[in-house]
């Protein structure tokens, strides 16, 4: 059945607009009219039936009379259907309008800067600009009366949209701030005896970084330097880290964009008298020296009574040393006498033990004969002074080592050949530091000789002392010669002593000797 639709110019059908329709199904029309009219009179459906009876069923109508909706079921016996609306002019009320303001950073909203009617509800949408997310802070609807609590936007699950529903009675201000989307890449730790700046199992990618590592209190990056390793494009990459002059703390600024692994691994500093009892060891300056001596006498209060004394630092201070050599050291610490800290900064030996390898040297002979060996050999060994070498050295290389404990300042040289030890000298590469306890004995400490071996010298040397043997003539000439005109070394053939009165066996033993050949 056709519906014949009887409506004014000024009423526009929102929605579906049906041109048929059957018995017994459901009318359903929405109409508005233009603005500046209304309905008059109020819009109806209206049926002639089979039996030419007309039924009118009027729309719903709203308040301005400028909308009507109908849900109306067509009857069984219905022969024709028609739509009639007729409009009016009107004179429309002035909306009441609010201000809308927005705030927005890195984003878009769907609703400008301006005014909205006041009550209507309204749909906002903000829109992310690309590379940036509602990832932090959701945006708000904030009112201008004070009190009036904030309107939160709902953000989609990708965060790139976010919108919300109002009917705004209040000016309002749309904040919203999209965040730039961050990427990360996994940090993975591999530290010993150290600590990092760097905790998070994460960083964000293409973000610079400064990571600095410190070695715990008796530790430091004395082997492999700390690092950063990664892959890039499945090629190892690694990044050191620059230590400072004591080896303690290391620092490195780079930029991740790849997942990576922090090393560092310090290495504990050993006691350096750890073998010696209850003693500690540093190597000090004159400065220390001099720090210590403003400190020797001090005030200490005893923790029990209360009470203040006097305590001589001195009386702890077993020895000083100085030793002729370059003691490596492997940090810092503080002066301590007992219990007392003195809080000057010294430096800490590396080893107890220390080798001075003072390299090879060979043993060369003047004459090239056996004569070298009854040559006199003799080394001299700085602090020790001059010792023998067995001379059946001469021709071969032989190295001097020195090994000297820096406890004691005691030495030994070691004298070798192809690896093998021959000969030990026991020595001291030391002496005593002239430093008085302050005691009524006024011992030195260390001792009461004063050692000047140092003034032998510091460089090693060889000295060959040989007797140089004479050039003998050689005869190499083939002539026939009598034997007392030859002088020199000779070896003859066919020699003839037919005019000599000798026996038998004396004839045979100087022929004989005279062909093997001898010195005349």
């Amino acid at each position: 059945m056709k519906i014949t639709y009887n409506i004014s110019d000024q009423t526009t059908v929102i929605g579906n607009k049906p041109e048929t329709i059957e018995k017994g199904e459901t009318l359903s029309l929405t109409l508005q009219a233009n603005t500046g009219f209304k309905f008059d009179p109020v819009p109806l459906v209206a049926i002639r039936t089979s039996s030419f009876q007309y039924i009118n069923t009027d729309f719903e109508i709203d308040s301005t009379g400028k909308k009507a909706t109908i849900s109306y079921v067509i009857p069984t016996n219905a022969a024709s259907c028609t739509v009639k609306a007729f409009t009016v002019e009107s004179v429309d009320p002035v909306p009441e309008t609010v201000t809308v303001t927005n705030n927005l950073s890195n984003c878009t909203s769907s609703l400008n800067n301006g005014t909205v009617n006041k009550g209507e509800e309204i749909t906002i949408t903000l829109t992310a600009n690309n590379g940036f997310s509602f990832s932090g802070v959701a945006p708000t609807v904030d009112y201008e009366t004070t009190g009036t609590p904030s309107t939160v936007f709902n953000v989609a699950s990708d965060r790139l949209t976010a919108s919300v529903t109002i009917t705004p009675n209040d000016n309002f201000t749309i904040n919203a701030n999209a965040y730039e989307i961050k990427t990360f890449v996994n940090v993975t730790y591999n530290l010993a005896n150290c600590v990092s700046s760097l905790t998070g199992e994460t960083v964000e990618k293409g973000k610079e970084i400064t990571v600095t590592v410190t070695a715990n209190e008796n530790a430091q990056f004395d082997g492999i330097t700390p690092n950063v390793h990664y892959l890039e494009h499945g090629i190892p990459k690694t990044v050191n880290f620059t230590l400072d002059s004591e080896k303690k703390t290391g620092t490195l600024t780079f930029t991740p964009n790849y997942n990576f692994t922090l090393n560092a691994e310090a290495n504990v500093i050993e006691p350096v008298a750890k073998n010696y009892g209850a003693i500690n060891v540093y190597k000090v300056s004159l400065e220390n020296l001099d720090a210590f001596s403003k400190q020797r006498f001090s005030k200490v209060v005893d923790e029990t009574t209360g009470a203040t004394q006097t305590v001589n630092l001195g009386v702890y201070v077993n020895r000083i040393k100085r030793i002729f050599a370059n003691v490596p050291v492997n940090g810092t610490d503080n002066l301590k006498c007992g219990n007392y800290d003195t809080k000057i900064v010294v430096e800490s030996p590396k080893t107890d033990i220390l080798t001075i390898d003072f390299g090879n040297v060979e043993l060369t002979g003047a004459n090239g004969n056996n004569e070298d060996f009854n040559a006199q050999v003799e080394m001299f060994i700085p602090c020790r002074g001059v010792v023998s070498i067995d001379s059946k050295y001469i021709g071969k290389t032989i190295n001097l080592s020195i090994k000297v404990n820096v406890i004691t300042g005691d030495a030994v040289a070691f004298i070798s050949c192809d690896g093998v030890t021959f000969q030990f000298e026991s020595f001291s590469l030391s002496r005593d530091v002239i430093y008085r306890t302050g005691d009524s004995d006024l011992n030195i400490v260390g001792g009461d000789e004063w050692n000047e071996q140092i003034l032998y010298g510091l460089e090693p040397y060889v000295l060959i002392t040989e007797n140089l043997t004479v050039d003998v003539p050689v005869n190499n000439t083939q002539e026939n010669v009598t034997i007392n005109a030859v002088t020199g070394f000779a070896q003859f053939a066919n020699v003839k002593l037919n005019t000599a009165n000798l026996l038998v066996d004396e004839y045979d033993e100087i022929i004989s000797q005279l062909e093997t050949g001898v010195y005349l």
